[in-house]
């Protein structure tokens, strides 16, 4: 299964959950299709720690525990 495929996977089980796609995939159709079916985040390889660790920060802090964004 392809990252892709998974996200449409992660995102039909629950829609809420963020996905933060890593990949070493650095072109324009890639993260182009990625933002359209909804990923947080599209990270390209190598990412640091740093850089990881803001963006499942900020994805983490999207969601409540009941699955509902912060702001609506």
């Amino acid at each position: 299964m392809g990252g892709l495929e998974l996200q449409r996977t992660v995102k039909a089980l629950d829609a809420s959950l963020p996905v933060i796609v890593v990949t070493s995939a650095d072109d324009f159709v890639s993260r182009s299709r990625a933002m359209e079916q909804g990923v947080f985040a599209y990270l390209t390889k190598p990412v640091s720690g740093d850089v990881l660790l803001r963006q499942i920060t900020a994805a983490l802090g999207r969601r409540h525990p009941s699955g509902d964004t912060e702001n609506g």
